[in-house]
């Protein structure tokens, strides 16, 4: 697993590095199917190890997109590729291609 502030791996813009969580239940309790191929209609639930900073808008301001380093989402199917990191496959998309944030977990 990438280090949360490895300062060899900084993610750039909107660019977010997602680690796809494999099939079967998560420990929040959501269903996912046994197989995710390209043509199931239910995306992968992932968790966010790196995100960018954003990208500018016409005024040169840094538009937030929303996720931080932690997060659960559902990301799409496409528009994203595979990289190995120290012998883990992650996911690269830019953020606007993850369809749904979960909540975080209040820990008491």
């Amino acid at each position: 697993m990438v280090a949360k502030n490895d300062p060899e791996v900084q993610m750039l813009w909107d660019w977010c590095l997602l680690e796809v969580l494999p099939s079967g239940q998560t420990k929040g309790g959501i269903h996912l199917p046994e197989t995710l191929g390209e043509t199931d209609t239910e995306p992968p639930l992932a968790r966010v190890v790196a995100v960018g900073p954003g990208c500018p808008d016409s005024n040169g301001n840094i538009v937030d997109h929303g996720v931080r380093a932690g997060d659960m989402a559902y990301a799409m199917h496409r528009g994203g590729f595979n990289v190995w990191l120290e012998g883990t496959k992650y996911l690269v998309l830019q953020a606007q291609s993850l369809i749904m944030r979960l909540p975080r977990k209040q820990e008491n």
